[in-house]
């Protein structure tokens, strides 16, 4: 399940999508709306276990990508992303 965070405010359009064993996630703030600078939380993940055991997750910077209002790519250099082990008892 994807919960939004609270950085773009509430008046955006969000996607979460599991294809394999990928979750894809968008984020847009709607059209008009004034762009956010700063920093915050854009969403969070949260994971059923089906049964026992563990897993890893990690997070590909590579394949995290930002955009602003005219569709160019923003480079993030201080993007701070981690991996994180899930374990269903």
């Amino acid at each position: 399940d994807f919960g939004l965070g609270d950085y773009f405010g509430w008046d955006v359009v969000a996607f979460a999508k599991v294809v394999s064993d990928s979750i894809y996630v968008s984020v847009s703030r709607t059209q008009g709306q004034a762009m956010v600078k700063g920093s915050g939380e854009l969403g969070s993940l949260t994971f059923t276990g089906l049964s026992k055991g563990s897993g890893e997750v990690e997070v590909d910077p590579a394949e995290v990508h930002f955009y602003d209002a005219d569709g160019e790519e923003i480079v993030m250099t201080d993007l701070v992303v981690g991996d994180a082990t899930i374990t269903v008892e």
